[in-house]
């Protein structure tokens, strides 16, 4: 910039001291318009270029301060973990002493509570079963039950009704079955006293039950008229004879 100036200036004064030189005026104008523009434009590239170092030291300022937030947390959780794991390790170390002695005292404390609560549960299981024994013996054995001897030797059946009296039943008659000779032991019960059927099955472990109404021949002792009122049939088979 300084050499076009110094240049221009020297062609300047070779032109005026030459003789044959015509002096213009409008030529010194351009000249100066010349060197003005020339040093607005380096003026120009500076500044732009001090403007872009600056943009640019920004940008970095502001990238760092990202990273250095970005990068806080993970090392606070990192510490945080740390932390975590050397409570966990302080507490898996083994108690020794008198803490060990004190941890198995408590736990054998627990374990005599569990049965003893085992022991409650079961007991009230046992009176709930009690309970439920008795509310059958009161409303259910009331019913009528037939014994009818198939088993094709005498007295089974009376022997029979003494059992079932014993065991609670109310009303309990014998008679004489035509039909043939029976080995397993079979009961005839109405759909109503399920419960009922339950029990003679504990009495007579074999018996076959039926939910259905009895339509095989008997005979009533001295005589009698058939009852109508009858709530279980049982026809004693040959499994079901009392032992002497």
């Amino acid at each position: 910039m300084f050499l076009l100036l110094i240049t221009s200036y020297k062609n300047y004064m070779a032109k005026k001291q030459n003789l044959n030189y015509e002096r213009n005026p409008w030529k010194m104008v351009l000249y100066i318009v010349a060197v003005v523009a020339l040093a607005a434009c380096l003026v120009f590239l500076v500044y732009t270029r001090r403007e872009q170092k600056k943009a640019y030291q920004e940008e970095l300022l502001q990238l760092q301060s990202k990273e250095t937030e970005y990068v806080r947390p993970i090392r606070e959780t990192e510490m945080e973990s740390e932390s975590e794991t050397g409570d966990a390790k302080e507490t898996e170390k083994p108690m020794t002493g008198k803490k060990t002695a004190e941890a198995i005292l408590d736990t054998k404390e627990e374990t005599t509570t569990e049965k003893a609560k085992e022991t409650e549960t079961e007991s009230e299981t046992e009176t709930e079963t009690e309970s439920e024994s008795e509310l059958l013996s009161a409303a259910e054995k009331n019913a009528h039950v037939l014994l009818l001897n198939a088993s094709g030797k005498a007295g089974v059946a009376g022997a029979w009704k003494q059992e079932l009296t014993k065991d609670g039943y109310g009303h309990v008659s014998t008679a004489s079955y035509t039909g043939s000779t029976k080995e397993q032991t079979r009961i005839y019960i109405k759909k109503s006293r399920r419960k009922l059927a339950d029990h003679l099955q504990e009495i007579f472990k074999n018996a076959d039950v039926h939910y259905d109404t009895f339509s095989e021949g008997f005979e009533m002792s001295d005589g009698d008229e058939k009852p109508e009122d009858v709530d279980i049939y049982v026809l004693i088979g040959r499994e079901d004879i009392p032992e002497e």
